[in-house]
Parts: structure tokens; C-alpha cells; sequence
């Protein structure tokens, strides 16, 4: 009798890799997934473990290899459309409705699934039963959370895609959630988790996402990419030329209009100062010139920073080197 066949993954990931802002997070994730698995994503903060399960959802694409279910691509129309309703998506962004009550909170999602009956026993498992009919405004982060899982229970599709599933809960509720876990995969599901905190789930694969290194720009090709090569030498300070640390994760920091800097430009023989300079974040930006006597203010609202700074460099932070 010949040897039986493993049954084919029901998730494979085949060397995706997924950029964001123009950067790579993830490269050459290789994974199979089979019926009643877990997978645990870890790794440091702007490792990618959001940006994984954001891909598993659909919301982006890979910018290279392909994730397939049942063995057919789900960038594919006709099967992403299959494929979206088999999964249940939790976030840090819990979608709580203050003004309904809890019971109507999980209600409302299930009606959307054409369900009905699982609302009241989810709440109840979830530690919820006596906050049942309380407006939602009156809960804490933890009873929020626990409202979210609740949600998870009374739609009650086969993949789970957790982010970050245990922040703010207390033990007893990370107790509850390794519990639906475990009861999940009982029934075939699949759970994906992205965490940083400890959780207990049995026999769960694990992968860790390498920290990403940002990438470096000088300020003047982060100026160039925004004022069509108008500026073409690097700004100089006091304390000598300037460099960009560019990664998507970072606040922009250090306000360039405490110092005073100077730069060079082809279409004047007196080099221009750059009077001031603020980036404070990438929605707004302003730079005034004083050239030959006589001052000139430029505004960039981000419009044309949007489409040429965001799209390569993210959100980026000064500092001199």
C-alpha cells in the first residue's frame, strides 16, 4: 500500500517578502500552515509583525513570493473574495462603539455575519456577563480587550490574525484568551499572533522577525527629492554636514529653525541662506530663503512631499554626525 500524502497546508507562504514605505520589512518568509495550527510572530518594534499580519489580511500585497490559500493565490480576485471571509482580524484598534451597549457591540458584528444565539454566551465566557447591557464607554482597556475577544468568539471564522492580543489584559484574561486559543485549533482553526509579551500556546510554531536597519539619506537628497533638484550640496551646520536617518517607525525630532544653515544653489552666484527650516512631521513643512538681499518664502505642503518623501523615505529624524 503506498504511503499516504500529508494533506496540502491550508496557508503557504512561499519567499514573500513585503515592503512599506518603500522599504523592506519582511523578506523571504517561507511558512506552511496547516488546519489547527498557531503561529507566534515576534520580534522588536518596526520588525514587521503587524505589517505580516496586515498582508495575511489583504491589506497590502507582497512585493515579492505569494501567499496562497487552499493552494490558489488570495491576490487573486475571484479568490481574495472567498478567501476574506475566512478570517477574523483583531487589532490594537479595537472598533468599540461607546455608545451601544457590550451585548450590542458583539451583536452588531455577528448580524453583519448573518448570525445570531453566540453574542450573550461570548460575553459571558469572556467575563463580561454582568456588563452586558453597561454602554461600552463605561470600560476599562482590559474589559475592552475582553470585548474584542468576545467578537472573535460569536463570528467564529476558521483564521484568527492577532495583534498584540494580551496587551492590556490582566492575567486572568490572558488565561481566557490562551483558553479560546486552545479551543480554536481544537476545531481546525488557525491562529496567527504578533506579540511582545508571553503567552502559552501549545505546540505553536514561532518566528522571529530580525530587526530592520533604516536606511541613511543626506538632508540634501531628502530636499532635492521634494524641490526638484533645486539645492544641489549637502546642508551644512556649525558642527558640519547633516544626515538624514530615514525609517517609517520614527517621530521626526531636533527642529531645524533653532539653527541657522547654509546651502548652495546653481541658479544664484551668492549662496542663499536657508533662513528657516521645520519639518515637524511629514503632513507640514516650510522653508524661507534669503537670496541676494531680498527674501523669498517657498511652502511646501506636503502635496508633492507626500508623493515623493513618504512614498521613499517615511517619517525621518535630523542629526549631525
Amino acid at each position: 500500500m503506498a504511503p499516504l500524502k500529508p494533506p496540502p497546508p491550508r496557508l503557504l507562504l512561499n519567499g514573500v517578502s513585503c515592503m512599506r514605505n518603500a522599504q523592506t520589512v519582511l523578506r523571504d518568509i517561507n511558512v506552511s500552515v496547516h488546519d489547527g495550527t498557531a503561529l507566534v510572530l515576534t520580534g522588536a518594534n518596526g520588525s514587521g509583525k503587524s505589517t505580516f499580519l496586515r498582508m495575511l489580511a489583504g491589506f497590502s500585497r507582497p512585493s515579492a513570493g505569494e501567499v496562497l490559500w487552499n493552494g490558489h493565490d488570495i491576490t487573486s480576485p475571484g479568490v481574495f473574495q472567498q478567501y476574506k471571509l475566512q478570517l477574523n482580524w483583531m487589532s490594537l484598534k479595537d472598533a468599540v462603539k461607546e455608545k451601544l451597549t457590550v451585548l450590542e457591540n458583539v451583536q452588531w458584528f455577528e448580524l453583519l455575519e448573518g448570525k445570531h444565539g453566540k453574542s450573550a454566551p461570548a460575553i459571558e465566557l469572556m467575563g463580561l456577563g454582568r456588563l452586558m447591557n453597561e454602554k461600552a464607554r463605561m470600560l476599562s482597556m482590559g474589559q475592552r480587550k475582553r470585548l474584542q475577544l468576545a467578537r472573535l468568539l460569536a463570528i467564529d471564522r476558521p483564521i484568527w490574525l492577532l495583534d498584540e492580543p494580551s496587551v492590556a489584559l490582566d492575567a486572568e484574561g490572558v488565561k481566557l484568551l490562551e483558553y479560546i486559543i486552545a479551543e480554536h485549533r481544537k476545531k481546525g482553526g488557525i491562529v496567527f499572533v504578533a506579540t511582545h509579551l508571553p503567552i502559552e500556546i501549545e505546540d505553536a510554531m514561532s518566528l522571529r522577525l530580525p530587526q530592520r536597519f533604516p536606511r541613511r539619506k543626506t538632508l540634501v537628497d531628502l530636499m532635492q527629492s521634494c524641490n526638484k533638484g533645486a539645492l544641489n550640496a549637502p546642508l551644512i551646520s556649525p558642527q558640519g554636514p547633516l544626515e538624514v536617518l530615514s525609517d517609517p517607525m520614527l517621530e521626526v525630532a531636533g527642529p531645524l529653525s533653532k539653527t541657522r544653515y547654509k546651502a548652495t544653489s546653481q541658479s544664484s552666484t551668492k549662496p542663499p541662506i536657508l533662513h528657516k527650516c521645520a519639518l515637524p512631521n511629514l503632513e507640514d513643512a516650510s522653508v524661507e530663503y534669503v537670496r541676494n538681499g531680498s527674501r523669498s518664502k517657498i511652502i511646501f505642503i506636503l502635496q508633492t512631499i507626500r508623493s515623493s518623501l513618504k512614498r521613499r523615505y517615511g517619517s525621518v529624524i535630523f542629526s549631525n554626525y
